[in-house]
């Protein structure tokens, strides 16, 4: 197969068994019944994973922070914790490694260097 297809074969498929089988589930649910689970779920049940990622979001942060630090680049919790969550949010609609980019472009354009910040987010990612 040649490389311009096996480019975007993956995505495809990917994109489209996500279709197929939100069709299944929109088919086989009924909606009245799904919303009186989520009015009948307790408030706890929505709060509890919201902060969860809330934490695990700073504590990325701290690690990459401390990692950097390490090495002697200093970058503030706030511009660390902004990078995490930028990293976070992209990682919702990008392949796999897009969120690592998107961290690594956020904290090299506070730190200024890429190879800092390339050693620390690797190094990261095999203490999680």
């Amino acid at each position: 197969m040649e490389r311009r297809y096996r480019r975007w074969l993956g995505p495809a498929l990917r994109a489209g068994i996500t279709l197929l089988v939100v069709a299944w589930i929109a088919r086989t649910s009924d909606p009245r019944q799904a919303a009186d689970a989520l009015r009948a779920a307790p408030w706890w049940a929505f709060a509890a994973p919201i902060a969860l990622m809330g934490i695990n979001a700073v504590l990325h942060a701290t690690r990459v922070r401390v990692l950097l630090g390490g090495i002697g680049v200093d970058v503030s919790a706030g511009a660390a914790l902004s990078a995490i969550l930028q990293g976070h949010f992209a990682g919702l609609g990008l392949p796999t490694g897009g969120a690592d980019i998107v961290k690594a472009a956020a904290l090299t354009r506070v730190t200024g260097r890429l190879d800092a910040v390339v050693a620390s987010l690797a190094v990261a990612r095999l203490l999680e």
